[in-house]
C-alpha cells in the first residue's frame, strides 16, 4: 500500500494536482514514518506543496483528537518518536541498507556516525534533486523524484528489510521502461532491466552459500548502482528534456 501511495503521489505532481499529491503523501506518512522522505524532498522542486503539505500534515496529527481523549492521542505521538529514535540505532546484521554492506565486511558504521551519514546523505539528495530537475521536464521530474526519494529510503533507512525493496520497484521500472524506449539508451535500459533482476534471483540461488546475509549485501549495492546511473543520465542533459505520456491531465489541484 505504501509503494502504491508514493506512486499515485508522483503522478499527482507530474501533473501539477497538489492538494491530491499532499494528501497521498500524508496518507504515506501515516502508514508508515517512511513517508517522511517524500514529504522533505517533494517541495525542494514543487514549491506549492509546501503549505499544502504543511496543512496536510497538521490535520493528520489533529485527526486522531476527534476520536480520543487528548492525553492518550498524545501519548501516542510522543511513542511514535520515541520509537522512531530507538529505530535509528539498530546494530543487528539483518538489514538490508547501506549498513548491511559494512556490516557484512564486518566494518559496522556506529550509531552517532551513521545518524550523521543520513543527514549528510539527506542533504546530498535534495541537492542532487534540486540540480537535476532543473532541465527536467515532466514527467521526467517526477521520475527523478521518484527515483532519489526511494533509493534513499533504501540505502539510509536503518530498518529496511530485504523485501522493502519492492518500494523501489516501481521507480526502477519506470525509469527502465524509460530508457527502452529511447534509441540512444536503449542498452541502458537492458543493462539496468538485469541489474534489477539480480535483486530478485542472485539471492536465491547463492541462499546455500550464504544464507540471508547476500541480500543484504547485494540489494544496497544494486541500488546505489541503479540510482547512480539516473543521475548520470539526468546530469548529462544540458537542454530541457520533456517526455509526453498519453493522455496526461493538466489540470491543477
Amino acid at each position: 500500500m505504501f509503494a502504491g501511495l508514493t506512486l499515485n503521489a508522483v503522478v499527482c505532481l507530474s501533473r501539477k494536482q497538489w492538494w491530491a499529491s499532499a494528501g497521498l503523501i500524508t496518507l504515506a506518512l501515516a502508514i508508515k514514518p517512511l513517508g517522511l522522505v517524500l514529504l522533505l524532498l517533494a517541495p525542494v522542486v514543487y514549491p506549492p506543496l509546501i503549505w499544502r503539505s504543511a496543512v496536510a500534515v497538521v490535520a493528520f496529527v489533529a485527526f486522531p483528537f476527534l476520536f480520543a481523549p487528548t492525553g492518550y492521542v498524545l501519548a501516542q505521538h510522543h511513542s511514535f518518536i520515541v520509537n522512531i529514535k530507538s529505530c535509528a540505532t539498530v546494530s543487528q546484521h539483518r538489514f538490508a541498507d547501506i549498513n548491511g554492506v559494512f556490516r557484512t565486511f564486518g566494518t559496522p558504521i556506529p550509531p552517532t556516525a551513521s545518524k550523521l551519514v543520513r543527514l549528510m546523505a539527506g542533504m546530498l539528495t535534495a541537492g542532487l534533486l534540486w540540480l537535476g530537475a532543473r532541465p527536467l521536464g515532466e514527467p521526467l521530474r517526477a521520475l527523478w523524484l521518484y527515483a532519489l526519494a526511494t533509493a534513499y529510503l533504501m540505502l539510509f533507512n536503518p530498518m529496511n528489510e530485504a523485501n522493502s525493496y519492492v518500494i523501489f520497484a516501481p521507480a526502477a521500472g519506470l525509469w527502465i521502461g524509460y530508457w527502452l524506449k529511447q534509441n540512444g539508451t536503449r542498452n541502458l535500459g537492458w543493462f539496468s532491466a538485469s541489474m534489477v533482476i539480480s535483486i530478485r534471483l542472485l539471492p536465491e540461488a547463492l541462499r546455500p552459500l550464504f544464507g540471508n546475509s547476500f541480500a543484504l549485501f547485494w540489494h544496497p549495492v544494486i541500488t546505489a548502482g541503479f540510482v547512480g546511473l539516473v543521475t548520470w543520465h539526468v546530469l548529462r542533459h544540458e537542454k530541457p528534456v520533456q517526455v509526453c505520456l498519453p493522455e496526461q491531465s493538466s489540470i491543477k489541484a
